[in-house]
């Protein structure tokens, strides 16, 4: 199954990530990453828990893990949305209908602050299972590493639009993190992960 088509399943573990259309920025301002955050926690929190995530202007990087089957089943029902025979096929439509809302919003948005028209994100978005905790840790490495990888800036920590600020802090946080530290042993353990390079196997499989 293809990176465009895997199916989103409840309690499974996902990489998503997207691009500008053609060479087109998503994001010009402070305004427009704390808008789309916004909008993503609207749209998204309800149904997915996220671990990692990094915006650059040009694409982004989020790591989620799909809530239960009972939780998304209330969320369809809450929003009123067709119940098809196959209870996958309606979670599969909720999750990516979800996903398209997001995208609509802050294109209109951006669109109507820049005067721009057409598409401004390419379709459909790309999705990545990740099947064990050793890629899940490697996902969430590669998202916060990618402000360095694409030389953006030197240390993971300078650049403002990434969940690692999130790990490095105790304030309260709609990131979970706790899964992911009780992985590596701590924050200790966390930040010597992190002083690794880029697994190149991985870095391939998500490159642009």
């Amino acid at each position: 199954m293809s990176i465009t088509s895997t199916l989103l399943l409840p309690e499974h573990y996902y990489h998503i990530y997207n691009h500008g259309n053609a060479s087109d920025n998503l994001f010009r301002n402070d305004d427009n990453y704390n808008y789309f955050l916004n909008r993503y926690g609207f749209y998204i929190n309800s149904f997915a828990d996220t671990y990692a995530y990094c915006l650059l202007p040009n694409h982004f990087h989020f790591v989620i893990q799909i809530k239960s089957e009972k939780d998304l089943m209330e969320q369809v029902k809450i929003k009123n949305m067709k119940i098809e025979e196959s209870v996958t096929d309606t979670l599969s439509d909720f999750t990516n209908q979800q996903f398209s809302n997001l995208f609509n919003a802050y294109s209109k948005a951006f669109n109507k602050m820049y005067n721009r028209n057409g598409k401004l994100f390419r379709l459909p978005f790309k999705r990545k299972e990740l099947d064990n905790d050793t890629y899940l840790l490697k996902a969430i490495h590669y998202v916060h590493a990618n402000a360095v990888h694409h030389e953006f800036v030197k240390e993971m920590i300078d650049w403002k639009y990434s969940s690692i600020h999130a790990y490095l802090s105790d304030k309260q946080s709609a990131i979970r993190r706790n899964k992911v530290l009780d992985l590596l042993g701590g924050i200790n353990g966390f930040n010597i992960y992190h002083q690794q390079s880029i697994d190149v196997k991985y870095k391939i499989e998500m490159d642009f």
